[in-house]
C-alpha cells in the first residue's frame, strides 16, 4: 500500500538539501493529499514571516511533480486528470515573488533529481517563470509537468492556463477581485486545489475570507503558525530568532506591525494610536521644554522638522535631539532616540516672512542646528519653496513629498513615526512650566499647589496626538487627522523622526589610530567653519 505520509518524509530527506521542520509537514501533507485525491479544496497557510510557509509549499509540489508522473500509467484517473501534464501556477502581487517560488521549486528539482527518477533534462532552462519537464515512457514522450509564475498584480494581464494547483503566493497582497475574475477560472475544469499563502494582510480580501472560511468550516484545511513556533523549533539554527530579535528591536513587539506580521493578528480596523494615557508615555516631565540650543556633547546632535502651512493649517517647527549613543548596534538597529524640546507656530503671514522669522529663531537661538544639524521640511505642492530657501540659506535640508507612497511619502513617515514611538525611542520633553500643574501631577494635584496652565504649543501637541486616526490605505499606514481637524503637530515630529533616521553619524572612536580620524575630524572642522563664515558674511548678522 502506498503510503503518501511515509514516501513525502523519504523524499524530503533523501533529495531536500534542507530538511523540513515538524511545524511545516502538515501544510505541505495537506496539499498533496487534496491533488493526489482530487478534492480541489482551498486551503490557506496563514504564516509569521520568514518562517518556512514558501518551503512547506515548494517540496509539496516537488513531490507531487514526481510521483503524479511515476504513478500515472498505474493510476487510470492520472492520464485523464494530467493527459497533458502537472500543471501548476504561482501567482504573486508582483512576477518576481512567483519567481522565487519557482526557484525554490527547480532547487529541489536539480537535475539530479530528475535523472535519478527518469526525467528528461528540463525545457525553459534559462526561463525565470516557466519550468517544463518531460519524460520518456512506454506511451513515448509526453509533458511531465509544468509549472508557471505570474504576476496577478491589479494592472497586470493575466494569460489564461489550465492549472491542476494555484498557489497564490503573499495572498494577502492579491485582490478579491483579480482573483476571481481572471485567476480562479482558470482551474475550474480540473478541479484546482488552491493554496492562499501570506501573512496577515491590511483589508478584508481574498485570503482574510479564506482564512476566516477554514478557521469556522474547514480548520483541516487551515495552518497558522506564528512566531513563537518557529523560536521554539530553532528554525535555521537559531538564526530565526535573532531575525525576530531585530524586528522587535525595530518595530516593538506590541506594534501593528509586529502583531500583524508576526503574531498573525488580523487589525482592520480604523483606530487611535494615543490615548492620554499612552501620549503620557512618551512625555519626559524631568526635562523643561528648551528654548535655546548652542552646544551638544559628541553624539548628539540637533534635528528639526518644518511642517509647512497650507490654507487655514499653520506652519510649525519642531526642534529637537537625535541622540546616537542609544544605538542598537547589536542587532544592526542605527537608528537613535529622538526627543522634541521645542516647538513654534506661524499662521496669517506669506511664506516670505515665515522664512525670515523661522531663519531669525534658528540663528539667535538654535545656532547648531544651522552649523552641525538637518531639518526635514514638508516640500508637497506649492508651500513657498521653503526647501529651497532653508538649503540656499546654508542649512541641510531634506525636502519630504507626502505622496501616498508605501515606501515613500507619508506612508514612509508615518511607519517611521510608528516604529520610533513603539520601541520607545521618540520623547518629548515636558517639565510642570510646559505641560501644566494638572497634567504634571495626572490630575492628583497636592494640596495648596498653584497651578500652571499648559503651555499653548504643547497643548496643540497633545491634543493633536490624541486626535490623530490610524488608517490603513491598502497596504499603506496612514495616521491623519479627523475631519475639520489639524495634524500640523503629529506631521512636523514625522519630519523630525526622518530627518534623525537620515544623519549620517560616524563614530570615530571606532576608527583606528592611522590619521584618517584627525584627518576626518579637520575636515568636519573646516566644513563647520565655512558655515560659520557664510553665516556671518549675511548682513543682519
Amino acid at each position: 500500500m502506498f503510503n503518501i505520509h511515509q514516501k513525502f518524509l523519504e523524499f524530503v530527506n533523501q533529495f531536500g538539501r534542507r530538511i523540513l521542520m515538524a511545524y511545516q509537514i502538515p501544510s505541505a501533507l495537506r496539499i498533496i493529499k487534496s491533488v493526489w485525491n482530487d478534492e480541489g479544496v482551498e486551503i490557506s497557510l496563514l504564516f509569521s514571516r520568514q518562517s518556512g510557509k514558501t518551503e512547506a509549499v515548494a517540496f509539496a509540489v516537488a513531490f507531487l511533480a514526481i510521483f503524479i508522473n511515476l504513478f500515472w500509467n498505474v493510476i487510470k484517473k492520472f492520464q485523464q486528470r494530467f493527459d497533458d501534464g502537472f500543471r501548476v501556477g504561482i501567482a504573486s502581487p508582483k512576477g518576481e515573488q512567483g519567481e522565487i517560488d519557482l526557484q525554490r521549486i527547480r532547487h529541489v528539482l536539480s537535475d539530479p533529481v530528475l535523472k535519478a527518477f527518469g526525467f528528461v533534462t528540463p525545457a525553459f532552462a534559462d526561463s525565470n517563470s516557466k519550468f517544463e519537464v518531460k519524460i520518456r515512457d512506454k506511451m513515448g514522450e509526453r509533458t511531465a509537468f509544468l509549472i508557471e509564475a505570474f504576476s496577478a498584480s491589479e494592472t497586470s494581464n493575466v494569460e489564461s492556463r489550465t492549472l491542476d494547483v494555484i498557489i497564490y503566493e503573499e495572498a494577502q497582497d492579491i485582490t478579491e477581485k483579480k482573483v476571481q475574475a481572471e485567476i480562479e477560472p482558470m482551474g475550474a475544469a480540473r478541479n484546482a486545489t488552491r493554496v492562499y499563502a501570506g501573512t496577515v494582510g491590511f483589508r478584508r480580501d481574498q485570503f482574510y475570507k479564506v482564512c476566516k472560511r477554514n478557521t469556522a468550516r474547514h480548520p483541516e484545511n487551515h495552518f497558522e503558525i506564528a512566531y513563537e513556533i518557529p523560536i521554539r523549533e530553532n528554525f535555521r539554527n537559531g538564526a530565526y530568532k535573532k531575525y525576530v530579535q531585530g524586528i522587535i528591536a525595530t518595530h516593538g513587539d506590541e506594534s501593528e506591525y509586529f502583531r500583524m506580521k508576526f503574531r498573525n493578528e488580523w487589525i482592520l480596523e480604523k483606530g487611535h494610536p494615543f490615548s492620554e494615557r499612552s501620549f503620557r508615555k512618551i512625555v519626559d516631565f524631568r526635562r523643561a521644554w528648551q528654548g535655546q540650543l548652542f552646544m551638544l556633547p559628541e553624539g548628539i546632535f540637533p534635528v528639526a522638522g518644518l511642517d509647512v502651512a497650507r490654507d487655514i493649517d499653520e506652519s510649525v517647527l519642531g526642534i529637537g535631539l537625535a541622540d546616537f549613543r542609544k544605538v542598537n548596534y547589536d542587532l544592526g538597529i542605527l537608528y537613535p532616540d529622538v526627543t522634541l524640546l521645542f516647538a513654534a507656530t506661524w499662521q496669517g503671514i506669506n511664506y516670505d516672512a515665515q522664512f525670515q522669522e523661522i531663519n531669525r529663531l534658528i540663528r539667535s537661538q538654535f545656532p547648531v542646528l544651522f552649523t552641525d544639524g538637518t531639518i526635514a521640511i514638508d516640500a508637497t505642492g506649492d508651500r513657498g519653496n521653503m526647501t529651497e530657501r532653508f538649503e540656499n540659506e546654508g542649512y541641510y535640508t531634506i525636502g519630504m513629498v507626502f505622496s501616498a507612497g508605501v515606501q515613500t511619502g507619508k506612508g514612509l513617515l508615518c511607519q517611521q513615526f510608528i516604529d520610533q514611538v513603539n520601541t520607545e525611542h521618540f520623547f518629548v520633553t515636558g517639565d510642570e512650566a510646559t505641560v501644566g500643574t494638572e497634567f504634571f501631577y495626572n490630575y492628583k494635584i497636592p494640596a495648596g499647589k498653584m497651578i500652571i496652565p499648559m503651555r499653548t504649543e504643547f497643548k496643540k501637541l497633545k491634543n493633536q496626538f490624541i486626535g490623530l486616526v490610524r488608517e490603513y490605505r491598502g497596504n499603506r499606514l496612514d495616521l491623519h487627522a479627523e475631519k475639520g481637524e489639524h495634524d500640523d503637530f503629529p506631521d512636523m515630529a514625522m519630519l523630525l523622526v526622518h530627518a534623525a533616521r537620515n544623519m549620517e553619524y560616524v563614530d570615530f572612536s571606532d576608527l583606528k589610530a592611522s590619521g584618517k580620524k584627525a584627518e576626518t575630524m579637520d575636515l568636519m572642522e573646516q566644513v563647520r567653519k565655512e558655515k560659520i563664515e557664510k553665516a556671518e558674511s549675511v548682513n543682519e548678522w
